[in-house]
């Protein structure tokens, strides 16, 4: 493995490469008691059409996050309890460009992390167990559908995209995951589950050397390139400028919405997702003054929040809370947007919301699963993370401008309103 210190932030990681293609990151923790291992598939929700070899496959909605549940199973049992069983708490998560698969231990690391990359390698699909778990899901979707922030979501994106695979929940429908198989998991677990398309992190006090026999040893030798990502891109107008929904809640819940261009590719992609960020925060952010003008007249209260969401081939911003008034909001987001195209976000302010926002990456350098996490996601872009200092050092208050101004438009934007009943 090689070896990079970052003295800036007191950090130093290994990196390794496997002769299968699988990506090693080792974190050294010298006298913690406890290891996190975190094993990232670039394969989420959105990956829903493929080319493998020239031959376009497609999957149903949801397949992705039905798999992660379905990886557990085992000849030897359910996966979680085994690992429970050494004194490892496991978990998993399908996002909708990543699956990840998670235990953390204080012993019998080593044997936890052969269990991890066994029953990750080695599916065990039958029709029985598939038809269970579409019940199983089914009741998982249910009380999605029951929750207004998630409804409001998934009609944002609706409305936002037309042909970007955004527009697909990660979970599925009760329509789309009726129609999964034990062939369909197969073809899906073939095309991405394979080590080429996967980083390894661990971020503990482990030995190099065995961190990467036990990795070598359990899992695949070389096996074929993963399949080339669909996902569509699109920037432009809106499918839809507004969706409404009526729903059992006290007060109106709204999520409004504008399209990016799509962003860079590679290593570029992390500095512009840090760059986005941050112009939202001065545009919406508790700091900002139209979080102050919106919450002293009543049109915002404290659940009110803002962000980017960047992605293969397109991305999008958003403000989302409660108002009685959700299309006055959205109005006032627009207008706040064209004062800053005219005068600039305020010098103060901006470095105000970059101390904060690299003081808060200083603090998750502490949490394990963050950490782990954020290397991944990195190295899936061929960037260091730990790179993130001079990233921050290159934003620029104009350019962060220039996104509001090009971005917060009224034609690249939707609202998305739940109201009560």
């Amino acid at each position: 493995m090689v070896r990079s210190d970052y003295p800036g932030l007191g950090e130093t990681v290994l990196r390794g490469e496997l002769e299968n293609g699988m990506r090693l990151i080792l974190v050294p923790k010298p006298g913690f008691s406890r290891v996190y291992a975190f094993l990232a598939v670039k394969y989420g929700g959105m990956d829903l059409r493929w080319d493998k070899n020239g031959e376009i496959f497609c999957a149903p909605e949801g397949t992705a996050h039905f798999l992660e549940h379905k990886m557990f199973e085992t000849d030897e049992g359910s996966a979680d309890l085994l690992l429970a069983a050494n004194g490892a708490q496991s978990n998993a998560f399908t996002d909708s460009d990543m699956t990840a698969y998670l235990f953390e231990c204080s012993d019998r690391f080593e044997e936890n992390l052969r269990i991890l990359l066994q029953f990750v390698a080695e599916p065990c699909f039958t029709q029985e167990s598939v038809r269970k778990e579409v019940g199983i899901i089914n009741q998982e979707i249910l009380m999605c559908e029951d929750e207004p922030y998630w409804r409001v979501n998934r009609n944002l994106m609706n409305s936002l995209f037309k042909e970007h695979a955004l527009r697909f929940s990660t979970i599925g429908t009760r329509e789309s995951i009726a129609q999964i198989t034990p062939e369909i998991l197969k073809s899906c677990h073939e095309a991405f589950y394979v080590p080429s398309n996967m980083v390894l992190c661990v971020v503990g006090d482990v030995d190099p050397e065995r961190f990467v026999s036990t990795a070598r040893d359990n899992s695949p030798g070389r096996g074929p390139r993963a399949a080339a990502h669909l996902h569509g891109r699109e920037a432009g107008p809106p499918v839809r400028p507004y969706i409404e929904e009526k729903m059992d809640i006290a007060r109106p819940v709204f999520m409004f919405g504008c399209k990016t261009e799509p962003p860079p590719t590679g290593e570029d992609f992390l500095p512009r997702s840090m760059l986005c960020d941050l112009a939202c925060d001065a545009l919406l952010g508790g700091s900002s003054p139209l979080y102050a003008r919106l919450y002293t007249r009543g049109l915002i209260n404290g659940s009110f929040e803002g962000s980017s969401e960047l992605f293969e081939g397109a991305g999008f911003v958003f403000a989302r809370g409660e108002s009685d008034e959700p299309e006055k909001v959205a109005e006032e987001i627009l207008r706040e947007a064209e004062r800053i195209a005219r005068d600039g976000i305020d010098e103060e302010l901006f470095k105000r919301l970059k101390r904060s926002s690299f003081g808060s990456r200083l603090k998750e350098l502490n949490a394990f699963e963050m950490t782990a996490w954020n290397l991944c996601d990195a190295s899936f872009h061929s960037a260091d993370y730990y790179r993130f200092p001079e990233w921050y050092e290159r934003i620029d208050i104009g350019e962060a401008s220039r996104f509001i101004a090009d971005t917060f438009t009224e034609e690249r934007s939707a609202l998305s309103v739940i109201r009560p009943l």
